[in-house]
């Protein structure tokens, strides 16, 4: 791991003041992690991370538009879901697409290379978003929006989502360093479109 990783939003401390202020920053560090027992520079890394995919989150945006549909009428809520859950998928992509861009490793990879991770796993990146971004502001607690997706997908999807939510970490940041591990992953076999009719223009050539 090395600490050009991403673009650091947070002062970065240097050698000299590591030794120092190693005890003072473990104490932001999720227990879970913890336990690993990461160096000074990996735990910064590791707050690069969370940094990086904070400044692309969508979810302010999200809870606004959920804010303002909440208060409308059920009826109008049913009627205008199906356009709201688009927005949000709309949102769940573009941000993925804005956490990889600012990833420095990703943008050092040839062309090439760069074409065939994107190509194996932009859904799966997007989906994992989903259920992380659904988890954290409580989207399935809401009845109507459940009936919006479920209207929209069927049941057993919704089912899968809330069975899967349930069984999620609650430590945000293993959420977020498996996305940038999957953004790297070559185990994937899937291909899930041609790039040459691919919607996001960011990646191609």
């Amino acid at each position: 791991m090395t600490e050009d990783l991403f673009r650091s939003s947070h002062k970065r401390i240097s050698t000299k003041e590591s030794e120092n202020e190693n005890k003072k920053f473990k104490t932001h560090v999720p227990s879970i992690i913890n336990d690993f027992e990461l160096t000074f520079d990996e735990q910064i890394i590791l707050l690069n991370i969370d940094d990086s995919y904070d400044i692309c989150s969508p979810i302010s945006n999200i809870n606004k538009m959920i804010q303002i549909s909440s208060n409308n009428p059920s009826k109008i809520r049913l009627k205008t879901g199906k356009n709201n859950l688009m927005i949000i998928q709309s949102y769940l992509s573009s941000s993925i697409i804005s956490f990889i861009k600012i990833n420095n490793k990703f943008n050092s990879l040839s062309n090439n290379d760069r074409r065939i991770l994107i190509q194996r796993h932009i859904h799966h990146l997007i989906g994992l978003n989903q259920l992380f971004i659904y988890n954290e502001i409580h989207f399935l607690n809401d009845p109507i929006e459940n009936s919006i997706i479920s209207n929209e997908y069927g049941s057993l999807y919704l089912e899968n989502l809330l069975n899967i939510i349930k069984k999620m970490p609650e430590d945000k940041k293993l959420i977020k360093l498996f996305l940038i591990i999957l953004i790297f992953s070559t185990c994937s076999d899937i291909i899930h479109f041609n790039l040459n009719q691919c919607k996001y223009s960011y990646f191609k050539e």
